[in-house]
């Protein structure tokens, strides 16, 4: 994208009014992740009881004939289950990626889905991701790899749907983990010819930093302490007293693929290649997130002053991938602008 064509996105999304719910974290959080609970924990039993129902108890926000199932071939023996809302001759379209845990089934993935499809006129793409929910099942040997080779895979999907329908723009919207492997992508050659944008909800940046930082046991009174039950929950049911802590869970998905453990960490953190992206890209931060780090978003942020192709907004409320709910109107009217001025 020229310079002049940049600075006008920049100054358009700046100019964005942003008025949140008067809430303070974690309530903002709790509040949001509420809907999901239950599929936090079904969704994660069946790991372990693979005979257990897949979409019990859920009820999808969405007009079921808006979206068709679909699976992407990646490679051999990896293939990832998705869901696409199609629109004819329509100029943009947008994959979402989910967090940690989490799936293309979870309600607020779905409402997202469903507003950018049904009111703004993108077609959609929601998959859920290795060793995530429907993928794990159809691909049981490709755990995930914090966003280092998932972001390889989104841009495969990325490049097919392309194939088929080259008149349409393609962009990329990801959450926590999900925004670590919608950047992840950026790091591949063919991306920029290949990516129009990507918006990276409260990404996980420093992998390192990260894992430290929620395998840290918090005090009751602060914020992340309910998040932090929630993942320690998450961890029990997918894999009993195997694996306990996300340091371990990152050791053994680098074995998995041949990595050792700090390697894999060093090359999925954003700050390896974020001056390198050639891509738009807009992240979108929290002061009162209580997931990532401080250190981190200051650290991504003086990485990224060279490269006018990416934008970091921190906002004062956001909680943890929390927008939608705290500031629904800034968080769409936000993704519509980007995606319309990078066209």
């Amino acid at each position: 994208m020229k310079d002049s064509r940049i600075k006008q996105l920049w100054s358009e999304i700046d100019e964005i009014p942003f008025h949140p719910r008067i809430i303070r974290e974690p309530l903002g959080t709790i509040f949001f992740s509420l809907p999901d609970i239950p599929a936090y924990i079904f969704q994660n039993m069946v790991k372990q009881f693979p005979l257990f129902p897949q979409t019990l108890p859920f009820f999808y926000p969405y007009k079921r004939n808006a979206f068709s199932k679909k699976i992407f071939k990646i490679k051999k023996g990896l293939k990832l289950k998705a869901e696409v809302g199609e629109r004819k001759n329509n100029k943009r379209t947008i994959i979402l990626v989910h967090g940690i845990f989490q799936s293309k089934n979870f309600r607020f993935i779905r409402n997202i889905a469903n507003h950018l499809y049904e009111d703004y006129s993108f077609n959609v793409i929601i998959v859920d991701m290795r060793d995530h929910l429907g993928t794990a099942f159809l691909s049981p040997y490709f755990p995930a790899s914090a966003g280092l080779l998932e972001g390889e895979d989104i841009l495969e999907i990325a490049s097919q749907f392309r194939v088929k329908n080259r008149t349409s723009k393609i962009f990329l919207l990801g959450f926590s983990y999900g925004g670590a492997v919608v950047l992840n992508a950026l790091n591949f050659t063919k991306a920029k010819d290949v990516i129009s944008g990507v918006i990276a909800v409260s990404p996980t940046m420093i992998l390192d930093d990260a894992i430290q930082h929620i395998d840290r046991r918090p005090a009751f009174f602060e914020p992340f302490h309910s998040i932090y039950n929630l993942f320690k929950l998450c961890l029990r049911l997918r894999y009993g007293v195997s694996i306990r802590t996300f340091d371990k869970y990152i050791e053994n998905s680098a074995k998995s693929y041949g990595y050792k453990k700090k390697e894999m960490m060093k090359r999925s953190s954003v700050t390896e290649f974020i001056k390198r992206i050639e891509v738009p890209t807009l992240m979108l931060l929290s002061k009162d997130d209580s997931v990532i780090p401080e250190g981190d978003i200051e650290a991504v942020v003086e990485e990224s002053r060279s490269n006018e192709n990416i934008k970091i907004l921190v906002k004062e409320q956001g909680g943890h991938i929390a927008f939608s709910f705290i500031a629904p109107v800034w968080f769409f009217k936000v993704i519509d602008t980007f995606c319309n001025v990078s066209l």
